[in-house]
């Protein structure tokens, strides 16, 4: 006759001798196995933390540290259109976070020259480009259109190359950054023919924020 090991398995009267086997299958990786076979009340599930990272969220091991991070292609600052990197910013103020992407200093669109106008970023970039020990002196501004243009403005602008007090009131640029890194000779601008200007940014940056007079908030990005 047939020994029956599962009927054996499950009599309780030898449960006990069975936990030899279940210490030597929880080395070779087969609790889980084990545990299914032998029931009862004893069975626990393992739960892992959820984090949040680009592109969804999935179970990690919480021994792990895993720093949010931004990878967006561009991070437009000659646009204006800055709403989710200074979410970024403050959702992670004093956290170290990865950073993959490259600052937009383009001078393409007519939104773009009047960024530069208002915000003056040529000092950080002439910084970049000649005197990088001196970048972390010289924050630049973060350009926050605060109403739309309309197409009228933008065609007095076309027809005499010269902005109205309309436009110049749709634009603030009180918020600024400051760039501190190991490295300023390693920053290196990228040109296009088009009028393209980029700054790409890649490590871990430590976010820092203080406040500065009147409703003004300058966001310090410290390479770790």
């Amino acid at each position: 006759m047939k020994l029956d090991l599962m009927s054996i398995i499950k009599n309780s009267s030898i449960k006990k001798a069975f936990g030899g086997l279940l210490a030597i299958s929880t080395l070779l990786g087969g609790y889980v196995a084990v545990v299914d076979i032998l029931g009862g009340d004893d069975t626990r599930s393992t739960q892992y933390p959820v984090t949040q990272y680009s592109g969804g969220s999935k179970p990690y091991d919480s021994t792990r540290l895993i720093k949010p991070i931004y990878e967006e292609d561009w991070i437009a600052i000659s646009y204006g259109d800055l709403n989710e990197f200074r979410s970024f910013l403050d959702r992670n103020v004093g956290k170290i976070v990865s950073i993959h992407s490259s600052f937009s200093f383009d001078t393409v669109l007519a939104e773009n020259h009047l960024a530069h106008e208002v915000c003056d970023f040529e000092d950080f970039i002439a910084s970049v480009v000649s005197n990088p020990d001196k970048v972390s002196d010289i924050p630049f501004g973060m350009p926050r259109f605060l109403n739309p243009i309309s197409s009228e403005q933008w065609q007095i602008y076309y027809d005499t190359g010269e902005y109205t007090n309309e436009i110049y009131r749709s634009i603030n640029c009180l918020d600024q950054i400051r760039l501190v890194v190991k490295d300023p000779r390693s920053l290196r601008l990228s040109y296009g023919g088009t009028g393209t200007i980029s700054l790409p940014i890649w490590g871990d940056f430590l976010i820092e924020q203080r406040a500065l007079s009147g409703p003004r908030i300058e966001y310090t990005l410290r390479e770790m």
